[in-house]
């Protein structure tokens, strides 16, 4: 029997293997250019996660971050990982809300009304919850037949402050998304997923993926715009024709993508804003970045906007050996930087 979750304890970390904390948002700067970013901390276990090379790290928790901040209109974008080389601040979880401190990244929960401050080099913004956490699957807790996960998510994150995009501080407004999920289960070769955050202009939000290579699990929950929650499997996802090739990785992905949610009489198409969106981690390679959406709710028209992220895409098989040895070089790097040799 699975415990359930409880809020704000549930917000802070947990004895698992792999845990992560994961932000996205569509923005718009006070001379209406949009920008969207993505950031998301990780906290593993390097023993047991069977990351590349990470059981070779001499410590508990390993901190890392993935990040990423689009310019829409100029069709580019910045992305990049950072390992936390020092760890994060020993009063990292300690406080009643949820606290995280490292010496270029704060994610702050400044009072239980869910009101978040995020700053790393790139990010100040100010995140304010207006609907009660969406607890994934009806009860926060997914069983995907070769692992299970802990799973909610904070689906309408008013937003504002700033991002540094080249070199430049440029102050924005949105929505954001926030995901926090937790498990004891490692990294697989069955770890494929087609995964969409959306965000409706009838105030309902959804949250809708597709995972595992052999053993498929697909799954839509959602959260109106009272709060009602409600989840269904009844899910069809129909990858559309175009799409987009890596010049770095060969790999192909699909950057549009028609969603039928049956149950909820919701038929849905999305489309990426930006093509080019490929984020690398070592020999990991996936596709991460903002939509744009349309389509029908009981026959009546809708829109909005959201995520789509892509993970298990295969790339050409020597780059993949190629990135398997630049992710050596990095855990190489941070033993290095600790001081430790094996």
């Amino acid at each position: 029997m699975n415990a359930p979750l409880s809020f704000p304890r549930d917000e802070s970390a947990h004895e698992s293997v792999i845990e992560w904390w994961y932000f996205n948002g569509n923005l718009r700067s006070a001379d209406n250019r949009d920008f969207a970013f993505m950031y998301c901390l990780f906290k593993a276990d390097p023993q047991k996660v069977k990351l590349p090379f990470f059981d070779k790290m001499p410590v508990k928790n390993f901190y890392f971050s993935h990040f990423l901040i689009s310019d829409i209109a100029g069709k580019r974008y910045n992305s990049g990982v950072r390992f936390f080389y020092e760890g994060i601040d020993k009063e990292s979880f300690s406080k009643p809300l949820l606290f995280i401190k490292e010496k270029e990244t704060l994610l702050l929960e400044e009072n239980p009304e869910s009101e978040y401050q995020l700053q790393t080099g790139d990010l100040n913004l100010k995140l304010s919850s207006k609907k009660n956490p969406l607890l994934v699957n009806g009860s926060g807790w997914i069983d995907l037949g070769t692992k299970s996960t802990y799973y909610y998510s904070l689906t309408h994150l008013e937003t504002s402050g700033a991002i540094r995009f080249n070199g430049r501080e440029i102050s924005v407004q949105g929505l954001s998304w926030m995901d926090h999920q937790w498990a004891d289960t490692y990294y697989s070769s069955e770890d494929t997923w087609t995964w969409f955050s959306i965000q409706l202009s009838d105030g309902i939000e959804i949250l809708c993926f597709e995972y595992g290579k052999t053993r498929k699990t697909l799954l839509a929950s959602r959260i109106d715009s009272g709060g009602a929650q409600a989840t269904t499997r009844r899910v069809i996802l129909e990858p559309l024709k175009k799409t987009w090739v890596s010049p770095k990785t060969q790999a192909v992905y699909q950057v549009e993508w028609r969603i039928e949610l049956p149950d909820w009489e919701l038929v849905m198409a999305v489309k990426a804003k930006i093509a080019d969106q490929e984020v690398l981690f070592g020999s990991i390679n996936y596709w991460e970045g903002a939509v744009e959406v349309s389509g029908t709710r009981a026959g009546k028209e809708i829109s909005g906007q959201g995520f789509l992220e892509m993970v298990g895409v295969p790339m050409k098989k020597k780059l993949s050996e190629l990135y398997l040895e630049e992710a050596k070089e990095m855990v190489s790097d941070y033993l290095a930087k600790y001081g430790y040799r094996p």
